[in-house]
């Protein structure tokens, strides 16, 4: 079975640590024996690229992806087969983003960083506000672009599509994530994700996805998982 987590924020995100580095991420996540992980930041991927390179250096496959905000504010997981149509997505999303500028202070940092943990860059616009896109045409200009598109946490109380919009829409999702094994049943009709939605290390791996499947993992598994909805969740709490 290929053990994933597809839901990991790094320092980028303004609500994650300063400890979420690529290498921090790959380091947890070879501890807690995962084979493929998705790095989901707010509204951006631009660490996806450093943590590419040090999952192929120990054997870790890397999906990259972004947690998007719609404008009802529902969170919302695109995964993307390539680094340049996560990037080209990300600069897509950045244009429908507000221009509310992040204060590090009062907001949190967002923060760009290379395979040794070093400081590159920053995003100046707030990657946790709300884009203009409704949960409709983010599907549409993500899928057209061919990722899969899986709403974060449907179950949770602020965030997820439930509680934003009162329904799950007749979208065709690829799948939904859900955060608590006792709310699988508002999932049912759908290929169901579990992950840990990680903002620290130690969270990584707290909830895992389980995929069949002898070759490499990678995008390719986890578009014909959720097809087949041959997913097993696992959780640490109930």
């Amino acid at each position: 079975m290929i053990a994933a987590d597809l839901h990991i924020h790094s320092c980028l995100s303004p609500c994650g640590s300063l400890k979420m580095s690529p290498r921090a991420i790959i380091h947890e996540a070879e501890e807690k024996s995962l084979s493929l992980i998705t790095l989901s930041d707010h509204n951006a991927c631009a660490n996806c690229a450093p943590c590419i390179r040090l999952g192929q250096d120990v054997g870790i496959q890397v999906i990259p992806g972004m947690e998007v905000t719609t404008v009802e504010e529902a969170h919302v997981l695109c995964y993307f087969s390539s680094l340049d149509a996560a990037e080209d997505f990300a600069d897509f999303i950045y244009d429908h983003l507000p221009k509310i500028y992040n204060n590090p202070t009062k907001m949190g940092d967002q923060v760009i960083v290379d395979e040794f943990g070093t400081i590159t860059g920053e995003i100046d616009k707030y990657l946790g506000a709300a884009t203009d896109l409704s949960v409709d045409r983010l599907f549409e200009e993500a899928s057209s672009r061919g990722a899969l598109v899986v709403p974060s946490h449907i179950d949770r109380p602020y965030a997820g599509l439930i509680a934003q919009l009162g329904f799950i829409p007749d979208i065709p999702f690829h799948g939904v994530e859900v955060a608590f094994r006792r709310n699988l049943p508002m999932a049912e009709g759908f290929s169901i994700l579990a992950s840990s939605d990680a903002h620290i290390p130690e969270l990584i791996g707290s909830k895992r996805s389980l995929f069949p499947g002898d070759e490499a993992p990678g995008f390719a598994v986890l578009k014909r998982a959720l097809k087949n909805r041959q997913v097993i969740t696992v959780f640490d709490e109930a």
